[in-house]
């Protein structure tokens, strides 16, 4: 109980401040704690799970594969939590593509997810849109709170079936920076632990194919 309430009372405080498009800041140097690239079908930190016919999640071919196709609604496993993998960790970061016949899907990160109730949970999302546009939120009491607005970028590679690159930074204690394909879009002051759990959206009606998942430490904290 209190980790809910300690979530919701730090979901309402954000600011957010947009990258200058004139100075951009790289990704930080990084020492690489744990990498995934699901070579393993047994990989515990990402079981396979189906749902019905409808729906299922499984290490498949090097990707870990969530087939939603058949799915009504959009598909979001919360998955382990990191830190009793990679204590250290302070980014995260995971290559991924969608593959829809819809021209929109949207798909991304879920991090620091905590159940309120069945099907509804605390959580922070960072998604991408395969027509180009990305956007940055908390979820508390089934209310979103806008960490960034829904905003198109370069940077983005469109189209379903093209990969796309998430990765976020704390780069301070609750302070982070949002990157996509190497290009920081946002960073904002969350004021939340680092990377309590990690997962995964996908739009339904798609088939969402992670590349990988890699959890790092930042090899420079002055940063």
């Amino acid at each position: 109980m209190r980790l809910k309430l300690l979530t919701l009372s730090i979901l309402l405080f954000i600011t957010t401040e947009k990258a200058h498009p004139q100075s951009p800041i790289p990704p930080a140097k990084e020492k690489v704690l744990l990498q995934m690239d699901f070579d393993d079908p047994a990989n515990p930190m990402v079981p396979n799970i189906i749902h019905g016919d409808t729906a299922s999640a499984v290490v498949q071919n090097g990707y870990y594969v969530l087939d939603a196709q058949k799915a009504n609604r959009f598909w979001a496993p919360r998955l382990s939590t990191p830190a009793e993998y990679v204590p250290t960790c302070n980014i995260l970061e995971m290559k991924m593509k969608v593959v829809a016949d819809s021209p929109q899907a949207k798909y991304g990160i879920l991090w620091n997810s905590v159940q309120k109730t069945p099907g509804i949970f605390n959580e922070f999302d960072f998604w991408v849109y395969s027509t180009g546009q990305y956007i940055i939120f908390a979820k508390a009491n089934d209310s979103a709170y806008k960490v960034s607005e829904f905003t198109e970028c370069p940077c983005i590679n469109k189209g379903t079936s093209a990969y796309n690159t998430l990765r976020i930074e704390e780069i301070h204690s609750g302070e982070f920076r949002f990157f996509i394909n190497g290009q920081m879009v946002r960073q904002a002051v969350l004021m939340v632990p680092q990377f309590t759990t990690f997962g995964f959206y996908s739009d339904a009606h798609t088939t969402l194919y992670v590349d990988y998942v890699k959890f790092a430490a930042r090899a420079d904290q002055n940063n």
